[in-house]
């Protein structure tokens, strides 16, 4: 089997488990809520329609500008990782700006809040920036219920997937994007942390536009976890009592409530979707936030390595290992950023 043939292979699987993808996007249906000045940047908060049949489903999202800078400019994704609540805002340093924290992510401690904080680093750094929420966090919360909780998502699309959502979300922003005189199409990239980190594969492997990815803390396998990719919903009686289920790839289920079933596609799969355009695997060496997992695995980065080499470009999958548990510290922010230089921010 050829690379172009497995990755078809890959791809055709994947989206299967995802319960496909649409055929349409909607229009954009640009709406401006708001501009300000942050720090060496204009933050304008938008919105946009996510679903053609819906109109109450909207990706609301920070674009910052970075002021002085010669447009067109690369345009860096900026995906956020668990929130509860902050969604967006905790990539531009605001993360009380719209919901007050929760309790676990006040325990942080202002370091680690700072260190999710980074979409500003990348528009300082001269990048235009889309920051995001994902469906079910931040201000996409489903009227009436708690963050993270999914019921009207799966109301309206019983056989498709949160993950998938994700993706298009992405999408119909990357469409609306490179609209702008501000953005140079030809130069998109994705970067994100945990959640994010997942996000970012998935997006960079089902749409070519991505020119690059960056993974931080968001590999991982997909092993038989089944309370991880293929949750079930909360049984009526225990939803006012328990914390909110996200439930991420229904299609996983058969698969994780029986070992004996080999998982159709693994992580380091997809993430040759993305070969053999760049793609950064970074994350801490322990995650000690949720012991007994890391954020460094083997057989994740030996399947993409050998996808990346079957594609010609062996080279352009890179990592950034370092010290510490389930962070994205200054050190790990500023050699993400150096590696989009090289890969992404060249004169055209």
């Amino acid at each position: 089997m050829t690379f172009a043939e497995k990755q078809a292979d890959i791809r055709a699987k994947w989206l299967k488990l995802l319960g496909g993808m649409p055929e349409r996007r909607p229009s954009a249906d640009a709406k401006i809520l708001l501009e300000e000045d942050g720090d060496g940047y204009r933050k304008v908060k938008v919105s946009l329609a996510g679903d053609i049949d819906h109109a109450d489903d909207r990706i609301t999202g920070w674009l910052l500008l970075p002021k002085g800078a010669e447009g067109p400019l690369p345009l860096v994704l900026v995906l956020h990782s668990t929130t509860c609540g902050c969604g967006k805002d905790l990539t531009i340093g605001e993360p009380e700006r719209t919901f007050p924290l929760t309790p676990a992510f006040k325990a942080m401690g202002e370091q680690m809040l700072r260190n999710r904080g980074f979409a500003r680093d990348f528009a300082q750094a001269g990048y235009a920036v889309f920051a995001p929420d994902i469906y079910g966090d931040g201000e996409r919360r489903e009227a009436g219920h708690r963050p993270c909780e999914t019921a009207t998502f799966y109301e309206r699309h019983p056989d498709w997937s949160l993950v998938g959502k994700a993706i298009y979300d992405n999408m119909i922003a990357i469409d609306w994007l490179t609209t702008l005189p501000e953005i140079d199409a030809a130069r998109i990239g994705v970067v994100g942390h945990s959640l994010g980190g997942h996000s970012a594969v998935f997006l960079g492997g089902l749409d070519a536009r991505v020119g690059a990815v960056c993974t931080n803390g968001g590999c991982t396998v997909f092993r038989k976890y089944m309370e991880h990719w293929a949750r079930t919903p909360l049984p009526p009686e225990l939803v006012a009592t328990q914390p909110p289920v996200y439930i991420y790839i229904p299609g996983f289920r058969p698969y994780m409530s029986h070992s004996e079933i080999p998982n159709p596609v693994d992580f380091g799969d997809i993430m040759g979707l993305v070969a053999p355009r760049p793609l950064l695997y970074g994350g801490a060496i322990n995650n000690q936030g949720t012991p007994g997992f890391v954020e460094v695995y083997q057989e994740t980065w030996d399947k993409a390595a050998q996808l990346y080499a079957e594609s010609g470009a062996p080279d352009a999958l890179d990592y950034n290992i370092y010290p510490g548990t389930h962070d994205f510290p200054p050190k790990a922010r500023q050699t993400t950023i150096a590696w989009f230089d090289r890969v992404l921010k060249k004169t055209r």
